[in-house]
């Protein structure tokens, strides 16, 4: 099971140049032991459990042996910033004149979130199968359940997000880069209320986030320091 979080805001107005992504990766043999535990001991979030949360956050990590994978974005040039977007909403509003649906999964905002969602999960496949299976199998066959914080937001874009990851072995390139044979069970979108393991992945996305110079802490987004686009 991957369980997916966010750290960071993804909108058009760029109030923070970072944003982290985490998967955590939770054999579905301990999945409920693991739940179990971090339901009592870890009863908040990041930004309220803070030090001493991460610290039992950690311990869970290394006691079960929990695999994990970190992505971070790092918008360095803040005009190509801007023209995914404006671009993004133009294609969306194309599309909204050839149909009535509201097509929300096509806010650029949401695109985005969709794809941050699931790139630490692509390392965190390509890294299993290296390090287990690198000269003692040529074709290797992983079974998935894909469950992610509410960052989606709406209910058309969540499950065109569950469509997609169900689709996605079936155009991944992984079989033939890596020889990884992945199948999809499923996919959804809960809170960390209805799916504790959530904290994880949260714990770690809030503590790269904040550990990153990169990253503006406490400064509002007009007061922030100029630095150079990359």
């Amino acid at each position: 099971m991957f369980f997916s979080d966010l750290s960071g805001q993804v909108s058009a107005k760029l109030f923070n140049p970072i944003i982290t992504a985490v998967v955590v990766a939770i054999p579905q043999d301990v999945a409920r032991l693991v739940r179990t535990r971090v339901r009592r001991r870890l009863p908040t979030k990041w930004k309220s459990g803070g030090l001493a949360g991460l610290r039992t956050c950690v311990d869970l990590l290394v006691n079960h042996r929990l695999r994990c994978a970190v992505s971070q974005l790092h918008v360095g040039n803040e005009a190509k910033w801007a023209d995914y977007f404006n671009a993004g909403e133009v294609f969306r509003r194309t599309a909204l004149e050839k149909v009535s649906e509201p097509l929300h999964y096509l806010q650029p905002e949401l695109v985005l979130r969709m794809e941050l969602l699931m790139r630490p999960g692509a390392h965190l496949l390509g890294s299993l199968r290296r390090a287990r299976h690198r000269d003692t199998s040529e074709k290797y066959l992983v079974d998935i359940e894909i469950v992610t914080d509410t960052d989606l937001r709406t209910q058309d874009t969540e499950e065109h997000f569950r469509l997609a990851m169900l689709q996605w072995p079936t155009i991944s390139r992984v079989q033939h880069i890596l020889g990884l044979h992945p199948t999809v069970r499923d996919a959804r979108c809960e809170t960390e209320q209805a799916e504790p393991l959530l904290m994880l992945p949260d714990y770690l996305a809030g503590i790269y986030q904040h550990a990153d110079p990169r990253t503006h802490l406490g400064q509002p987004s007009s007061a922030r320091p100029r630095r150079p686009s990359l």
